[in-house]
């Protein structure tokens, strides 16, 4: 019996694939290996960009340090004036930095993280005013005298013809280093609005808003200004001894410079104030809108030997400091201005007027197209962007020491071993350079300055005044401090009434409240016990830290022997990286040598 075949029913054979399990396992594995190899990329894009940003900063470094070396070489030791103004600031590194930031408040900090910021039983939640770090940061400001070439960085803007950069040229020079005054980028950018000294901020003044390029740390510019002084021609009839004209040389026929110049104050009273050069009140030749700070002309119409004689002591006059100079009445009346604070201002945190602003010079590092003279000119005093920190410390010989204990008139080993040795016998320069003995035995250089934790154990001794026990040994001062604070280890030098009560003539410790009065009202640095300890108030007393509204300054001007002048300055420069990419910023030392 034959059987018919049912092909139909015939369970047909496998084909070859995966099933969906496999294929979910196979697709996770691709994922896994997607991310894998994603994130290589993404390690070695960081590492790069990181490199990148490292660069960036070691070029901005360098080409700091050969304009820090060049121009301090060339410092005039007879120039009119060399002012150093310190003082620190707390504000926040970068936008990242704020928005994990509980309160809101830079010196504060979550260590323990219970989201409670800055107990007082938390070491490091409370960041000293002494601190140098991403929430604590110095803003201090050198301005002196240079001998040297120096090529003009701006020209007139007459109409069509805009000259970025006259070609004309001085052997002197007044030369500022600090933290500029950024513009707020209100745009566009008109005439007007760059008029506005309300659209340039201080560094970390009001808000990320309102001040959209200078209020995180990172953000910060730190400024060189030059003004190249040149005698012009008194063209006055009868002549009054002020330049009114300076034309480029070799002359060129109707090209007249625009420049600063001092005003003839006439009998208003106020106006003895315009000749103040050099400083916010210092006019225009021509008397229109713009003031020194404001950076538009990089020309003043006077020279060292003009300046300290004419010039600063006519000013010095009419301030509370005006005995200095021997002037014997004053008319018109003085105004309460040391000629130290108006050289070189600092903004004060204090004063909350939605119309303050510091007298520090103002900048436009990011102008808009098109270019014309007055944005560029305003672009030129930009030198390092990014920069978190500025500390200027100085070293020379200010004070006498004692260099021979045993009086054998031979400085030995047995001099430097005894307890003695590097004392203070005087407030004079005794030919050595300032210096004190660590505790390894090693003679070192003595820096002075804004109180600084060199040696990074908390502690930064000082000698706060007759009511408490003298840090009596120098020795024992190894951190960065004023000089009145090592010269009162001495403490037949602290004493009240004495002339080295408050340090050294050309340290500007104390504000006197009239021109006649000898009793300060109010310190710039009150002398601490421990400058380290956290002091968030300013409340006053020796037993607490630093106040975050202390500065230090000290001024050299006219009446100051040129001798006691710096021998050496010390820029500590930190350049941060907005995104994040190094951590700590790069920070760069210079010390240099003076004339």
């Amino acid at each position: 019996m034959t059987h018919a075949r049912c092909d139909h029913f015939r369970v047909p054979a496998r084909t070859g694939g995966f099933t969906l399990i496999e294929v979910m396992i196979s697709i996770a594995i691709v994922l896994v290996l997607i991310i894998g190899v994603n994130q290589v990329f993404k390690v070695a894009a960081d590492t790069v960009g990181t490199g990148q940003a490292l660069s960036s900063k070691v070029r901005d470094g360098r080409a700091a340090q050969a304009v820090f070396y060049d121009e301090l070489n060339h410092v005039a030791r007879d120039g009119p004036f060399l002012v150093i103004s310190s003082r620190a600031q707390a504000a926040f590194e970068t936008p990242i930095d704020r928005a994990n930031d509980a309160d809101g408040i830079p010196r504060t900090l979550d260590f323990d993280s219970n989201n409670i910021e800055g107990e007082n039983t938390i070491p490091g939640e409370l960041v000293p005013a002494t601190a140098i770090n991403s929430r604590n940061h110095r803003l201090d400001l050198l301005t002196f005298f240079a001998r040297d070439l120096y090529r003009r960085q701006t020209g007139n803007s007459d109409g069509a013809n805009n000259v970025y950069a006259a070609d004309q040229s001085s052997n002197e020079a007044w030369v500022t280093y600090g933290h500029l005054r950024v513009y707020n980028q209100a745009s566009p950018q008109t005439v007007a609005k760059l008029d506005d000294n309300l659209n340039y901020l201080d560094p970390g003044a009001g808000a990320a808003a309102s001040n959209p390029r200078n209020y995180y740390a990172s953000d910060w510019q730190l400024g060189r200004v030059q003004m190249l002084l040149i005698k012009g021609e008194d063209t006055n009839l009868p002549p009054d001894k002020r330049s009114d004209q300076i034309q480029l040389n070799p002359i060129i026929a109707g090209n007249l410079q625009r420049f600063w110049r001092r005003k003839d104050p006439g009998a208003t009273p106020g106006d003895i104030q315009r000749l103040e050069p050099l400083g916010p009140f210092t006019q225009l030749d021509n008397a229109t809108a713009p003031v020194i700070t404001d950076a538009r002309y990089d020309l003043a119409g006077t020279t060292f030997d003009d300046f300290g004689k004419n010039v600063l002591t006519e000013y010095i006059k009419h301030t509370l400091e005006y005995a200095r100079v021997g002037a014997a009445t004053q008319d018109p009346a003085p105004f309460a201005n040391e000629w130290w604070d108006i050289i070189a201002p600092q903004w004060d945190p204090t004063n909350t007027s939605a119309g303050y602003r510091s007298t520090r010079f103002r900048c436009n590092p990011y102008p808009e197209r098109p270019l014309n003279a007055r944005k560029v000119a305003q672009a030129a005093p930009a030198l390092l962007t990014n920069c978190s920190q500025f500390i200027v410390e100085f070293a020379g010989d200010f004070l006498t020491q004692n260099v021979d204990p045993d009086g054998n008139t031979i400085i030995n080993a047995a001099d430097q071993a005894d307890v003695a040795y590097g004392r203070i016998t005087a407030p004079v320069p005794d030919g050595i350079l300032d210096f004190y003995v660590a505790g390894d035995g090693v003679q070192k250089i003595r820096w002075y300055g804004l109180p600084r934790d060199v040696n990074g154990d908390g502690v930064i001794l000082g000698n706060p005044g007759p009511t408490w026990p003298a840090n009596d040994n120098p020795n024992m001062l190894v951190d960065v401090v004023p000089i009145r604070d090592v010269l009162h280890t001495n403490t037949a030098f602290r004493a009240v009434g004495s002339p080295t009560q408050y340090g050294l003539p050309f340290e500007r410790t104390v504000r006197y409240p009239t021109p006649t009065s000898t009793t300060p009202v109010v310190p710039l640095i009150e002398a601490r016990n421990n400058y380290a300890l956290v002091n968030l108030t300013a409340a006053p007393g020796a037993g607490n830290g630093m106040s975050p509204l202390d500065r230090y300054v000290v001024a050299w001007g006219p009446g100051e022997d040129n001798a006691t002048r710096p021998k050496l300055i010390r820029l500590i420069v930190t350049l941060s990286d907005p995104s994040g990419r190094i951590a700590a910023g790069q920070t760069y030392e210079y010390v240099v040598n003076l004339p």
